[in-house]
């Protein structure tokens, strides 16, 4: 029935979110959002009329399915992402699954992370691709990335360029706070050698 699920992620702005959100209608449910918040769900109108019919033809099992996600669409602010809304979804989910939201935030650890700014030349000439996770330019910019990476347990990191000024995005990740600060400077430097970093090249505090 609702066999086409796309999740598009855009970085740009909310000029950009509106273009996806109407890229997002072309699916039978299009979930669509960037970094900032922007962004919902939108259901098609034939994935809302497909769920109401089996709500009223399908047999016991089916029409409980069915309202559930009845109850979901009615739930959510297709026009504009809506905390609210959001949160209402989050308890009704938890609600179907059996689970509180102290058992919820045990399903993920958050490790320590940092995120640094850097100025460049030129933004430009930092680009990246899957979801701003692989940098694609310069040449030799995600390899030692990578290389960084692999020196501290649970490693990870990346950079992207802002889409309004010439400044260039660190975000890392790893098992402790010192590891963390040490590969975002470390990612940081690389990208001042290799993308024309502008003013004082990035440093571990002493």
């Amino acid at each position: 029935m609702m066999n086409d699920v796309i999740f598009l992620r855009f970085r740009y702005g909310f000029y950009h979110t509106i273009l996806i959100y109407h890229e997002a209608l072309k699916y039978d449910v299009g979930v669509y959002f960037e970094a900032n918040g922007h962004g919902t769900v939108v259901y098609s109108g034939k994935t809302k009329e497909a769920v109401r019919k089996i709500f009223e033809e399908g047999d016991q099992e089916q029409r409980k399915a069915a309202s559930i996600l009845l109850d979901i669409i009615d739930m959510t602010n297709e026009t504009v992402g809506d905390a609210l809304s959001d949160l209402f979804l989050v308890e009704t989910a938890l609600c179907a699954r059996g689970i509180n939201t102290k058992q919820w935030m045990q399903l993920y650890d958050d490790l320590p992370c940092q995120l640094m700014k850097l100025s460049v030349k030129d933004r430009n000439v930092v680009t990246t691709a899957d979801a701003d996770r692989q940098c694609t330019s310069p040449e030799g910019l995600q390899s030692r990335i990578d290389e960084l990476v692999a020196t501290v347990p649970s490693g990870r990191s990346f950079v992207r360029a802002s889409g309004t000024e010439d400044v260039v995005r660190v975000y890392a990740e790893a098992d402790t706070q010192e590891n963390v600060q040490k590969l975002a400077v470390q990612v940081a430097q690389a990208v001042y050698d290799l993308a024309g970093g502008v003013g004082t090249r990035p440093t571990l505090p002493e």
